[in-house]
């Protein structure tokens, strides 16, 4: 019954990208999550004037390519999870897109490949991280970006090595 579970109103991407241009204190990313969405998707983040609010994370390489050819300008995150993939097979994919970020599962990440990621000109990222300790580890090793499973623990986090 719906005191139990009370009706709500999913937000539609307009609805989010509103409020992303109203606080400007985030940026907003995208995964696709299904093909033949790009041009809509491009409408809508172009309509509402957040292409540069906007990026795409994506680890479906044609999605990512396609959002390309809508929106050009847009800073893509290339999400990758094969251990047995050499980095650098991933780095020479984000050079010839000009993909900025190269993100992996938290435990394929090492000191060695963020180094690589970092001397190609491209930020090296991880996902999946809902710990204190594995975030502070990612950060050591040189991950830019995090995508955390418990966001309060990653600020607090940041907070304390900005006190450092």
């Amino acid at each position: 019954d719906e005191t139990s579970c009370p009706r709500t109103i999913i937000p539609t991407l307009d609805d989010a990208l509103q409020m992303i241009l109203w606080t400007k204190k985030a940026r907003f990313s995208i995964q696709l999550k299904d093909d033949n969405i790009e041009e809509e998707v491009a409408r809508v983040v172009r309509r509402a004037g957040a292409v540069e609010w906007t990026g795409f994370n994506e680890g479906t390489l044609q999605r990512l390519i396609n959002i390309r050819k809508f929106l050009p300008e847009t800073y893509g995150f290339y999400d990758v999870g094969k251990k047995e993939t050499p980095v650098e097979d991933y780095i020479d994919v984000c050079r010839t897109n000009g993909f900025q970020e190269l993100v992996m599962h938290h435990q394929y990440v090492t000191a060695e490949k963020c180094a690589k990621i970092r001397a190609a000109g491209i930020l090296p990222g991880a996902w999946n991280i809902g710990v204190a300790d594995k975030m502070r580890q990612m950060l050591d090793m040189g991950v830019f970006r995090l995508y955390a499973d418990a966001p309060l623990v990653m600020l607090d986090v940041l907070k304390e090595r900005e006190s450092h």
